[in-house]
Formats: C-alpha cells, structure tokens, sequence
C-alpha cells in the first residue's frame, strides 16, 4: 500500500472517529431540552451546566434575591415563623452573586440591570407578579432563565396572589370586617386608580353605570382604611386591570373577600377562580350574565334579599382567605416551593415571552 492509500485510510479512520464521537453525544444529551440556548454561558462552561444543573440544588442553598421589587431585604424578617423555607439562606447583596446558588430576579426592567452569568450550575428564576402589558424589555428574557415563577399555574412555581383554605374542625376563621346584611347599607363599591378609557373593565363599567350606581374610589384621592369602607357595601368590583392567563390580583382576595364584601369579577375565566378554590357561590362572574343589564338587574335582586345575599357568605364557614401582604412573602413563598419540591431547571428557556402573552 502507498503513502496516499495509508494517509486516505488514517484520513478515514479519524473521520469515522469523529462521527461516532458526535453521535454519542447526541445520544446523551439530545433528551435535554433546549441544550444550546445557553445565552451568558461561556463555550467552555456548557458541558458541565448539563452535569451539574440537572443534579437540582441544595436544601441549604444561598438564594440572592438580586432585586427586592418594592420591599427591601430586612422586611424579609417577615416570613420567619411563616413559611418553612428549610435550611435555605437568603441574602439580598449583590455582592453574593458568585457564590449564591440560586439567584431570583423581579423582573429585570432591561437587559443592562442582568448581570452576566460567570457560574456555570447557578440557577437563575425569573419572577413575575405583573401582566405582560406592565412589563416591558421583554425579549431579553428568552434563553436566559433557568426556571418560572408567576401567578401562572403552569409556571415551575406558581405563586398566586391568593387562594383558599379549607378549615380545619377545630379551627373558627375569624373576619374583623363582616357584616351582616342589615348592617351594609350601600350596594357596589370599586376602587381603581389605574384608569384607562379603552381597557376592557372600564368600558363595561361605562355600560353598567347605566343601570346601577357604582360609587367608586381611589381614581382621585388615596383611602387609607379600604376595608371600613368596603365592608359598608354589599357588593365589590373586583375588575383586573388585564384580562390574562390565571391573572387574580388582590381586588378579589383583600379588597373583595377579606374586606367583606361579594366579589363580581372580571378579567380570566371562571375556571381560573374554582382551581383556586374559590366555592362557586362565593363570586359572581360576569361571564355569566348576556350583558350589563343583566347582571345589574341580578345584583339589585341579591342586594334587595336577605336570604339570597346570604348564600354568597356561607363559605365563610367552611373556609379561610390567604392572601400576600407583602412583596417579601411572595419571595418567600418561592423558597417555600423549593424547599418542598423538587424542582427541575431548564438550560435556558427559550420562549418565555411568547408562553407568558399566550
């Protein structure tokens, strides 16, 4: 054999080498999903990520809460006795970035404010209490958190902005703003301050005001106590602002519910609301009524009946309310989660924006 035929054969063996080196790879890593959307990583890192990342985090983890969204870091001393967040360690220094193993970010308003990634099995959370159209800087966000926290319920940590409990036998929910139906004598309240003509709840009040008076508050002045002034109504606007996904702001858990009043909502669909375990009769939907008219006229029927208005109030016997009074309860009910889950990280999610508008 010549010189040529021994350098094509070796030329061969080496590509044959190579190729099955490829594929083995393939065969190894192509169940994980998103491999190569590692943005921030340097190339030298991204083998051992997939080593590392998917071994998920330690029960005494540091977690960096990287920027405290409206409530500063020694308000945290609030979820001690509260939650059991385990042998977790939070810290609010950014300083700790390269030695924390768990960082949360609130949002980040641009991509400027995310700093740049230099611990390849560091997990990073991107959390999220508003809806997509109060956020924006948003494409920055795709392949580069490693999971979801959100009032979404399919996000990896679903943190709702309240929910009910059912209570225990030996347990009476007590509730300082209840009052009797002799004892309201108004009919429909709402607060609002974010007044926008052409969002969806304010049209359909400009329909119903038509038909029923609604006195409303907080468009141009603050109240201080919202609940002594709710608990003299009957019934409470519980309007988001966004009609989105499993959207529940505290205008149904504090300022309808704990402040006393029925809620009629509007924003997600019914459904959203009964997985959270709101009874059936505790809420009136607007989707359940053809038009405004409707529902204001079954309003005034309830509101005039002392019986029927009674039956929107019997859950109170059977169930509590929780929901978050502070931005740091949010954060620690994430630690919450991780501590009682086992919670899988991603690579880096690639369409996080295009799953949150959806």
């Amino acid at each position: 054999m010549n010189s040529t035929s021994w350098c094509l054969l070796h030329l061969l063996i080496i590509t044959v080498i190579w190729f099955y080196q490829q594929y083995y790879l393939f065969l190894q890593f192509s169940s994980i999903p998103n491999r190569n959307n590692l943005a921030g990583v340097p190339t030298n890192f991204r083998f051992s990520v997939f080593e590392s990342l998917f071994k998920y985090y330690k029960k005494d983890a540091l977690i960096l809460i990287y920027n405290t969204g409206w409530a500063p870091m020694k308000s945290y001393g609030y979820c001690n006795g509260r939650f059991d967040m385990g042998s977790f360690r939070l810290t609010g220094d950014r300083a700790d970035l390269d030695k924390a193993d768990i960082v949360i970010f609130h949002h980040p308003e641009n991509r400027r404010k995310i700093p740049k990634r230099t611990k390849p099995d560091q997990i990073w959370i991107w959390f999220n209490l508003e809806p997509p159209k109060n956020i924006d800087h948003f494409i920055y966000a795709n392949n580069v958190f490693n999971l979801t926290a959100s009032f979404r319920f399919d996000s990896d940590i679903s943190v709702p902005y309240g929910y009910f409990l059912t209570k225990p036998d030996n347990y009476t929910f007590t509730y300082k703003t209840h009052k009797n139906f002799s004892q309201k004598t108004k009919l429909v309240s709402w607060f609002v301050h974010d007044w926008e003509e052409n969002s969806l709840r304010v049209k359909y009040y400009n329909n119903l005001k038509n038909y029923l008076n609604v006195d409303i508050y907080g468009r141009y002045e603050r109240v201080k106590d919202m609940c002594s002034v709710v608990s003299d109504y009957k019934f409470y606007l519980s309007f988001e602002n966004s009609n989105v996904t499993h959207y529940i702001t505290e205008k149904l858990w504090r300022n309808a519910f704990i402040c006393g009043a029925v809620p009629v909502v509007l924003g997600t669909v019914k459904e959203t609301y009964l997985k959270l375990g709101t009874p059936p009769d505790a809420f009136i939907h607007v989707d359940d009524f053809p038009n405004e008219k409707s529902l204001a006229d079954y309003l005034k029927k309830v509101g005039e009946n002392e019986v029927l208005y009674n039956s929107y109030l019997k859950w109170r016997k059977g169930h509590g309310i929780y929901s978050h009074e502070t931005m740091a309860s949010f954060f620690c009910k994430i630690v919450e989660y991780l501590n009682h889950h086992n919670v899988k990280p991603r690579p880096g999610i690639p369409n996080l924006y295009e799953w949150f508008i959806s």
